[in-house]
């Protein structure tokens, strides 16, 4: 009976057994693929308007421009000052690669407000990237006035509908137009946190920082928090203010007894047929958690997973039923950081046998990675949906040096819309061919095809 939807770690089994009847020889660690980088956005550095007067209201055409091959998505942008007004990003925005938008931004300087910043926030490949233009204006027929460091927040955070009980983590951009020392943070409610001032954090002129804030419903209903970010710039102290907003709900959405998501299977190339996954129970107490989804698989095998209280995910393996071997391997619960974003590492296995008269010792680590979000084309419809990853490694090792290794790696994509994924990829890499058997590179992908949600 299978306990663990994850299949590619059944390829951890061909290690273990032939660290145990193949000799010890060397070998090198496999190299797991990561996410492309890279901004691409180009704009302006600086912008400006000529002689304008105070009160006076001058819009401009700007051309922005992707340098990349990959399309950037533009998910919302901040001023320093409203005397700036940049209102092409109230929705997002996506430029393909080689290609340029017009955006039109108004400016309407003050004696205060004779230079601001418009920080641009983008998306690239599942990563976060900030591009600044400068605008600025000599203030015509007036005197006084100039430009002083000021930080640029988003007005509102709005972490959408949460459970009651359950905290939600998500990052933030700082821009600051100066140099500036930000030396703490006030909240107005306790259903929030902000956690990154504990010390003073000093940003050189021109920079930006990511910063992580949580939110944690009390009650059902529209929830408000205001965070006042206080800072210094030239010896003059400032206050940045943020409103967090959410959504207060009475529970964890999660598919009802009778769901069904069935997938088209691809194996390196290779289509196998249709697999189909029914929620058996979804307030099933197992294994020290409640309120844990059983799964039936088309083989007839069950599952489990459990949304927690962060809004991560944690599935559990049993991997004796994987490696059926006498080595006591352990069960345990292993976690995709998706609401949290914090990357996990856990030893699960550790021990040391004797082979050939040489010591060697086996090990199985765990490692849990948030990806960032997406959108998943798949059964006629487009699913926002949080990118996130579980490997799983095994490394037998004598007097300090690798002698075999391998590791099995699960891409999931989960959509909060139908409670499970409508994408998911594993990936099994074994490095033994040193120990005198062919290794198993499998990649299988998993693509919702049609689902029913109860």
């Amino acid at each position: 009976m299978r306990q663990f939807s994850f299949r590619s770690f059944l390829f951890v089994t061909p290690v273990i057994f032939a660290v145990l009847v193949n000799s010890c020889s060397t070998s090198t660690a496999p190299q797991s693929g990561g996410t492309a980088s890279g901004g691409g956005l180009v704009v302006p550095s600086t912008v400006n308007f000529g002689a304008v007067s105070l009160g006076q209201t001058k819009d401009t055409l700007l051309s922005i421009f992707n340098e990349n091959a990959d399309t950037v998505t533009i998910t919302g942008d901040a001023t320093s000052t409203a005397a700036l007004v940049d209102s092409n990003f109230t929705h997002s925005l996506s430029i393909a690669g080689n290609t340029y938008k017009n955006i039109e931004v108004a400016f309407t300087p003050t004696a205060q407000a004779l230079m601001a910043t418009d920080s641009i926030q983008y998306e690239n490949n599942g990563k976060h990237y900030v591009a600044a233009m400068t605008f600025e204006s000599n203030g015509s027929g007036t005197t006084g006035g100039g430009p002083s460091a000021m930080l640029v927040v988003p007005a509102t955070v709005d972490f959408g509908s949460l459970p009651i009980g359950q905290w939600k983590d998500t990052s933030i951009i700082l821009v600051n137009t100066g140099a500036l020392t930000i030396t703490s943070s006030s909240l107005s409610g306790t259903e929030a946190r902000d956690t990154n001032f504990n010390l003073p954090v000093v940003l050189a002129s021109a920079g930006y920082i990511t910063v992580h804030i949580q939110f944690n419903p009390s009650a059902v209903g529209p929830r408000s928090v205001n965070d006042t970010i206080h800072y210094t710039s030239g010896g003059t102290k400032n206050t940045a203010v943020i409103a967090l907003v959410a959504t207060g709900s009475q529970t964890v959405t999660t598919p009802g007894p009778g769901s069904t998501y069935t997938y088209s299977v691809d194996t390196n190339g290779t289509a196998l047929p249709p697999s189909t996954y029914t929620v058996v129970s979804n307030t099933l107490s197992f294994q020290g958690k409640t309120n844990v989804v059983e799964i039936r698989d088309d083989t007839g095998g069950l599952q489990y997973y459990h949304v927690e209280s962060n809004g991560d995910l944690s599935v559990f393996v049993d991997f004796n039923t994987l490696a059926p071997l006498p080595l006591g391997l352990p069960t345990a619960w292993l976690t995709i950081p998706l609401g949290s974003h914090q990357t996990t590492t856990n030893l699960l296995y550790d021990t040391s046998i004797t082979y050939n008269s040489l010591p060697v010792t086996i090990q199985l680590v765990d490692t849990g990675r948030y990806v960032g979000p997406s959108q998943v084309p798949a059964a006629k419809k487009v699913f926002q949906t949080d990118q996130g990853s579980i490997s799983v490694a095994l490394t037998a090792s004598t007097f300090g040096f690798a002698v075999a290794s391998a590791e099995t790696v699960v891409n999931i994509w989960y959509a909060k819309q139908i409670a499970f994924y409508p994408k998911r990829r594993d990936i099994a890499v074994t490095n033994a061919a040193a120990l005198g058997i062919a290794p198993s590179n499998v990649t299988t992908n998993y693509l919702l095809t049609s689902y029913t949600v109860h």
